[in-house]
């Protein structure tokens, strides 16, 4: 069993800030039309999910050289993603039904059963909070790994990841035939960034080799070249070159912690941040826009009032965390494998003895 790599706790506390920041500032005052040259706007949120993806891509390929079924890997997904995605979704329900903010809530009962689901974009369906699209293309990258993982085809994890990213460059240069469908099943738009995390695993862990890089330069060249922010700046030439600065800084970070330490990243609020990271991504947009919308009829400062919906956010984040996220996911964890064990016993055929 490998050790815990904290440094990617510490960057996962660095990218949720950088989402939250993004959705109180930017976001915020686009979706209300109170955009002001005389406020704060960090535009590049979209960032951090890229950061998220990377760690994604290590994490998931390190979980699957920890285990030997492929069972193992679904209860230990399923456990630790939709309990704390529920009990958070319905959190966000209950507060902006109480609080209402115009434009948000009013879901329907189908809106709430398919977001159950966490595939409800893939079924063209209103996400209950719109951070919710980046957890259907975590969920199709699991899928894949899975079955490279079922057929064990792991060890041959280069090979796929290059003609991954073939794929990809060809999806976005060549109007072919089905080519939604190669976008949707194969996450092109974001599996650059999946395919590096997987990389950046094979040199920390002293199993890569110089086509461990070419990988990574592959991933880093298609991304960089397809990359296309979300939001709408003043300055377009700015908005172009500075996407595209960070995600090339991330890699230099992802490169250094793979062969070092960086001592700065050891420190303790990163980590708190990044141990509540996924309960405060989820819970963070919607009721931080119901926290926003009723601190400003209070005070009309942004220093204060994006302060004050980051500290209640980060509170309810870590009162989740606590005592929902890591005891309801061990008791879940537990509780499907004697399940699926109980199955396989049950299942499985009587032995006949013959004299």
């Amino acid at each position: 069993m490998k050790k815990r790599f904290y440094e990617l706790d510490a960057i996962r506390g660095i990218a949720i800030m950088l989402v939250l920041l993004s959705h109180y500032t930017w976001a915020f005052d686009y979706h209300f039309n109170t955009l002001s040259e005389h406020k704060f706007h960090f535009f590049y949120g979209d960032f951090g999910v890229q950061i998220f993806f990377i760690i994604s891509g290590f994490v998931i390929f390190m979980s699957l050289q920890n285990i030997t079924q492929i069972k193992q890997f679904i209860i230990a997904r399923f456990s630790r993603l939709y309990p704390t995605y529920w009990i958070c979704m319905f959190l966000t329900i209950l507060i902006i039904f109480f609080f209402p903010v115009p434009t948000l809530g009013n879901y329907t009962l189908k809106e709430v059963i398919l977001n159950t689901t966490m595939i409800q974009g893939l079924l063209k369906t209103r996400h209950i909070d719109q951070v919710y699209w980046s957890l259907g293309v975590e969920l199709i990258f699991y899928f894949i790994m899975g079955l490279l993982f079922y057929f064990k085809q792991l060890k041959h994890i280069i090979i796929y990841c290059f003609f991954w990213l073939i794929i990809c460059l060809t999806v976005y240069n060549f109007q072919l035939p089905f080519v939604k469908y190669f976008k949707v099943l194969l996450i092109t738009e974001h599996a650059p960034l999946f395919i590096s995390g997987i990389m950046f695993h094979q040199i920390k862990y002293g199993k890569s080799n110089y086509f461990t890089h070419i990988i990574i330069i592959m991933s880093l060249m298609i991304y960089l070249i397809n990359i296309k922010p979300d939001a709408i700046v003043p300055n377009p030439f700015e908005f172009k070159l500075i996407p595209r600065i960070l995600v090339i800084s991330a890699y230099l970070i992802f490169y250094y912690i793979s062969y070092a330490k960086i001592k700065i990243l050891e420190n303790k609020i990163l980590l708190f941040i990044g141990k509540i990271s996924y309960p405060l991504y989820l819970l963070h947009n919607v009721i931080g826009y119901s926290i926003i919308y009723r601190a400003k009829m209070i005070y009309n400062n942004q220093f204060f009032y994006v302060m004050l919906a980051t500290l209640i956010s980060i509170l309810l984040a870590y009162f989740v965390s606590s005592n929902f996220e890591i005891p309801i996911s061990k008791k879940v964890k537990n509780k499907l494998t004697i399940l699926f064990s109980y199955y396989r016993t049950k299942n499985k055929p009587e032995k006949i003895f013959v004299k």
